[in-house]
């Protein structure tokens, strides 16, 4: 495969798959620190992101450094605090960093648009028609600042009323989630599309066992964002890099592996409808008043 001589590379990459959120991680100067919040298995996770980031340091000349997360707060607290420079956020924690801390860089473009759903999944043979047909059931979210896996479907029961379902979990992966439904250890879950889309391609015999009940309109595409205070011209490059990632063989080798067309530039604006919904699931009119 033509992304082989990315993976030759092996001390262009570093990858920390560490479950705890450190004060601080040793970089050697020079490197770049790449945050990546967990949307599939960490073992998909791994093996994508970590090939984008060595054509990324190809590109750059420069070595990067991958860090995973659990959760979608500990890379918006890396964000925040300067501890990495870049990230791949979800559209969801995007919204949920202060302004000042992140500066936007590209989105991915899928099926031609850079867009995606939420989508709301059910087994194949659950007798549900409607979001309502859900209420006292158990739910699966993926993240508590996940778009797709949580902000949507809880401003849907947020909208239905009442203490909606009866017990919720979160996976901490759209994948997981998924399996959830299929082995009916809840009845129902919300996913990226995107990971949807993977999957179905991947695991068609998994994802024949469940179905969509509610499909969001389409939101802005997961972001790659560059922290406030880097060198313009390292951010430059960066950006640079990656809208035009499409032109070159590897990159468009491993574009179509992540599942995306091309990175395309991004306006703020695309992400509004994203923090609506954010604050019809916390049931608040403020942006100020969220958390």
């Amino acid at each position: 495969m033509a992304l082989g001589a990315c993976d030759r590379d092996a001390n262009a990459v570093q990858v920390d798959t560490s479950r705890r959120l450190p004060e601080s991680t040793p970089v050697a100067k020079g490197v770049l620190r790449f945050a990546l919040g967990t949307r599939v298995s960490p073992r998909a996770m791994v093996e994508g992101r970590q090939r984008l980031a060595a054509w990324l340091a190809g590109r750059l000349g420069r070595g990067v450094n991958v860090t995973q997360r659990e959760t979608y707060a500990e890379t918006n607290d890396l964000l925040a605090r300067g501890e990495v420079d870049f990230a791949f956020v979800c559209s969801g924690a995007f919204v949920a960093l202060p302004t000042q801390t992140v500066e936007l860089l590209a989105a991915p473009s899928s099926n031609g648009t850079p867009t995606y759903h939420s989508l709301v999944l059910v087994r194949s043979n659950d007798p549900a028609e409607t979001f309502e047909d859900l209420r006292g059931r158990r739910f699966a979210f993926v993240d508590a600042l996940s778009l797709t896996g949580r902000l949507y479907p809880e401003s849907l029961a947020r909208k239905a009323g009442g203490n909606f379902f009866s017990d919720s979990v979160y996976t901490h992966s759209h994948t997981e989630s998924i399996r959830m439904v299929a082995t009916a250890r809840v009845a129902a879950a919300a996913v990226d599309s995107l990971v949807f889309d993977r999957m179905a391609r991947d695991e068609p015999d998994l994802l024949g066992r469940v179905r969509v009940l509610v499909k969001s309109p389409p939101f802005g595409s997961p972001p790659i964002v560059a922290r406030r205070g880097l060198d313009p011209k390292v951010v430059g490059a960066m950006r640079d890099a990656l809208l035009r990632m499409h032109e070159d063989a590897q990159g468009r080798a491993l574009l179509v592996e992540l599942g995306f067309d091309k990175f395309v530039p991004v306006d703020p604006r695309a992400y509004e409808s994203v923090r609506r919904v954010r604050m019809e699931a916390y049931g608040i009119d403020e942006v100020e008043g969220l958390p």
